[in-house]
């Protein structure tokens, strides 16, 4: 038997599939490894990346956890936030990892270009 489960995000998601980078800084160091956002509300996304880790250090499992900025390359606007990794698998069909973020700070920096682009989103359907 099987149970439907009950969508517990409160916003909206939305299909897309956007380039961007993470940027990770750590205290003596710092990289940047290309993603593909696959989904996004005004709360998170989902990301999906070949690696997890920048010259040997891991993003999310490490005894320094690195700063992480997430950049989204779109036609006519870059969008950036602080992101924190919710949760992170490897997707054995895929060969990628699938990472769930969350934003910091996201709509505080970005209202007016978020708002626009979810009505575009909203009419894009």
């Amino acid at each position: 038997m099987f149970l439907k489960s009950k969508e517990r995000r409160l916003q909206k998601r939305y299909i897309v599939c956007w380039d961007a980078s993470v940027e990770a800084v750590f205290p003596d160091f710092q990289g940047q490894i290309r993603v593909k956002v696959l989904n996004f509300s005004t709360k998170g996304a989902l990301l999906h990346s070949e690696q997890v880790s920048i010259d040997n250090r891991h993003l999310f499992i490490s005894a320094e956890k690195p700063d992480l900025n997430l950049k989204i390359f779109l036609p006519d606007m870059v969008l950036e936030s602080k992101i924190d990794i919710r949760w992170y698998r490897l997707s054995d069909e895929k060969k990628l990892y699938e990472i769930g973020i969350g934003f910091v700070n996201f709509m505080e920096r970005n209202r007016g270009a978020v708002d626009k682009l979810i009505k575009f989103l909203e009419k894009d359907k």
